[in-house]
């Protein structure tokens, strides 16, 4: 991308500061040292905090990751070609100011993909949360989940594709993109997004060539990022207002899209292994388990089979 896709990214989208490194170790790491005044801003001469809080939020795009970070201590691997980008956003409490009532209207009805079979929703559709109360890290990387689902989508019109709790999302039974998602102790949000755009699957460590799924591989055409990021930010401010304004709609569309309902999950969460029927996600982005003993909402934890 050029000076000038990167000045029309600031003209259309909620976004102030955009930087683009060709080779970067993480997107999220540096997302992180600027939030804590380690690094400036690129373009800036002063420290980062000083001309931070009129930076936000702030886009961290890479060509490539020597060290890419999933959950946990797992690695993310960056291929040539795909997208790997980190949103550095204000503390929750500001995002009503960010993401104003006026801004947008409610977006219409969804409407599930042809292989859906709804199981019924545990959510009250449509129970307004007052402003500003925002869940905790599931329901902004469901959010966020959601908007590279929405971007995906019309582009992938006759694959099967939906959200996999924790963070992820997947098209044709293969991840396609992760979502990591940071709290930091000043209260700045880290949004991190891989996501693989014009990326092989053949290009893969031989351990993940038969796990991940591509936007090239699966159309046989690439997607121009000039292109593909103005949609997928409009999508993350939509989903960002209606987080704000309207969560229970994020996590009602997020059980909706949820492509391990039915399906028999082993689950590692803080309290000890869990097994049972997903019956999708809840409110607050937790999954939701029956097991022998009744239902179990899960709201940390990994997947296991």
């Amino acid at each position: 991308m050029n000076s000038s896709a990167f000045q029309k990214l600031l003209e259309g989208s909620f976004v102030r500061h955009v930087e683009h490194h060709r080779l970067i170790d993480s997107t999220n790491s540096r997302a992180r040292r600027i939030a804590l005044g380690e690094e400036t801003l690129l373009g800036w001469a002063d420290p980062a905090a000083a001309c931070l809080r009129d930076s936000l939020p702030c886009l961290i795009l890479a060509d490539q990751q020597s060290a890419g970070r999933g959950r946990g201590t797992n690695r993310w691997w960056t291929g040539l070609g795909s997208l790997a980008m980190s949103l550095l956003l204000p503390p929750v409490a500001e995002w009503p100011q960010l993401f104003p009532p006026a801004a947008r209207k409610l977006p219409k009805a969804f409407s599930p993909g042809p292989w859906e079979k709804p199981l019924g929703s545990p959510l009250a559709a449509g129970r307004e949360i007052p402003t500003g109360l925002i869940g905790p890290t599931g329901l902004i990387g469901l959010a966020a989940a959601l908007a590279v689902l929405s971007t995906v989508r019309p582009r992938l019109p006759r694959i099967d594709v939906g959200l996999h709790w924790p963070n992820d999302v997947f098209a044709a039974g293969k991840k396609l993109a992760g979502i990591l998602v940071e709290l930091l102790h000043t209260g700045l949000v880290i949004v991190g997004i891989g996501l693989n755009t014009n990326n092989s699957a053949q290009q893969a460590p031989e351990e993940l060539r038969g796990k991940i799924a591509t936007l090239r591989d699966l159309t046989g055409q690439d997607h121009p990022h000039e292109r593909f990021l103005p949609a997928l930010l409009d999508h993350l401010e939509e989903k960002f207002w209606l987080l704000v304004h309207l969560p229970d709609r994020v996590a009602l569309e997020a059980h909706q899209w949820c492509g391990q309902k039915g399906q028999f999950l082993k689950v590692r969460s803080p309290g000890g292994d869990v097994e049972g029927i997903c019956e999708g996600i809840g409110p607050h982005g937790e999954m939701l388990l029956k097991t022998p003993t009744g239902l179990r909402r899960i709201f940390s934890g990994w997947i296991l089979g």
